[in-house]
């Protein structure tokens, strides 16, 4: 990935997609339920 001027661009030159995807953990005894609000606000 290369980070210039004209954006992010893959080893062959190609726009890469501006698209950031954050996972929450979901594990047993971890409560994951918060408020979405708080996720979208990125």
């Amino acid at each position: 990935v290369h980070l210039g001027s004209e954006g992010a661009r893959d080893i062959d030159g190609n726009e890469l997609p501006r698209l950031v995807y954050v996972s929450r953990e979901k594990r047993p005894g971890y409560q994951h339920h918060k408020k979405a609000g708080a996720m979208n606000a990125l």
